[in-house]
């Protein structure tokens, strides 16, 4: 790359970066090509990408990005992956491919602007799906009106059980 393509780069790359919800910075030594790539199959299949960029180039990228507090995590070979869309996602499929393949090693991230370390990532990991978190949550907005009617029902219910109980009593 010549210069003026490394400042285009840099560029496109730092919209990139300011336009992911999770930024997460790892340690790919030891993983051969099809393992990358597979890798990189499962993010793309979830809007999450996967970059393996000079740490100079990430350094101009970050600049003014959250992801700028990771700059300590930029020393060897780093990839950065990016999830544009439910941050949980992201890190479910890194952890579930770390315990396959030990030599993936979560170094930290950033998840909406707040840095977060390897140990919050598998935490971030163990939470379910935006979906799931949706339905509950719609779940617990129902309750109040569904005991609400069930309470209301309740009391005319019981009276005709106790006018049936009376008919059959004196029949």
């Amino acid at each position: 790359m010549n210069r003026e393509q490394k400042k285009e780069f840099v560029e496109q790359f730092a919209q990139k970066v300011a336009s992911a919800k999770l930024a997460l910075v790892t340690n790919f030594i030891g993983l051969n090509v099809g393992q990358i790539n597979s890798l990189r199959g499962d993010l793309r299949k979830s809007d999450c990408e996967m970059k393996v960029v000079k740490n100079t180039l990430i350094r101009l990228a970050a600049k003014g990005t959250p992801l700028e507090q990771l700059d300590s995590l930029f020393e060897g070979p780093n990839a950065l992956v990016l999830g544009y869309e439910d941050p949980v996602v992201s890190a479910k499929i890194l952890t579930k491919f770390a315990e396959k393949h030990p030599q993936l090693v979560l170094k930290g991230g950033v998840l909406e602007g707040k840095t977060i370390s390897s140990e919050e990532i598998v935490a971030l990991s163990k939470l379910p799906g935006r979906e799931v978190l949706l339905s509950q949550l719609l779940g617990l907005l129902k309750a109040p009106q569904r005991n609400m009617v069930s309470l209301m029902s309740a009391v005319p219910r019981k009276l005709l059980y106790a006018l049936q109980a009376k008919a059959e009593q004196s029949a």
